[in-house]
């Protein structure tokens, strides 16, 4: 992702787990816990941005198993 920075103004960036029917558990460690080990991505940009953020992540992730999902946001501001 830091090879984005120009289409990708900030994001935030959290480990998670994946779980469900249609996951493909490629480690040891994922079969034990039943989980794939994931990274979630949050990202505040304009919706004319989208494709080109998901086309690159296409070409450089190794792992096929990528969801998304876009949602509307009404306001975005910092405290400062």
């Amino acid at each position: 992702m830091d090879d984005l920075t120009d289409a990708v103004p900030g994001y935030t960036m959290l480990p998670c787990e994946g779980r469900g029917a249609d996951i493909h558990l490629a480690t040891a460690g994922e079969r034990v816990r039943g989980a794939m080990q994931a990274v979630q991505f949050v990202m505040i940009l304009p919706r004319g941005d989208v494709e080109t953020i998901l086309d690159a992540v296409a070409a450089r992730c190794p792992r096929r198993q990528i969801a998304y999902w876009i949602e509307p946001v009404e306001e975005f501001g910092r405290l400062i």
